[in-house]
């Protein structure tokens, strides 16, 4: 049986805020690194192409959390202009995040399947 996540109150908003926009920022980085290594694959060992694809997987596997809190703050009375905005602004967020994710298991398979 799945565990239900913790879900947030309305005033960790500045915590899920510096957790996604963070994730998304590595994440991002870690992009542009495989993106320049497609054309040196031999920089990268086989470790780090699985530790990458391991990551990055899991991360993924969150994604539809985060979505799911934002929804629940989303339908929640009594929010602020301020936190409608930012919530509506890290769903955009949370959907860079997801693409991010893909391009680099998508990125990092290439590279395993180079490898082998």
């Amino acid at each position: 049986m799945k565990q239900e996540p913790n879900w947030q109150p309305i005033h960790n908003l500045p915590l899920i805020t510096n957790m996604i926009d963070g994730q998304l920022a590595e994440a991002i980085e870690q992009q542009e690194n495989l993106l320049e290594a497609q054309s040196k694959p031999h920089v990268l060992d086989d470790y780090t192409v699985h530790r990458v694809i391991q990551v990055y997987t899991e991360q993924l596997e969150f994604v539809p959390i985060y979505k799911k809190q934002l929804e629940k703050w989303q339908d929640e009375a009594g929010l602020t202009p301020t936190q409608q905005s930012e919530i509506k602004r890290l769903q955009k967020q949370v959907e860079q995040w997801k693409q991010v994710l893909t391009d680099i298991l998508d990125l990092a398979n290439k590279l395993n399947v180079f490898r082998t």
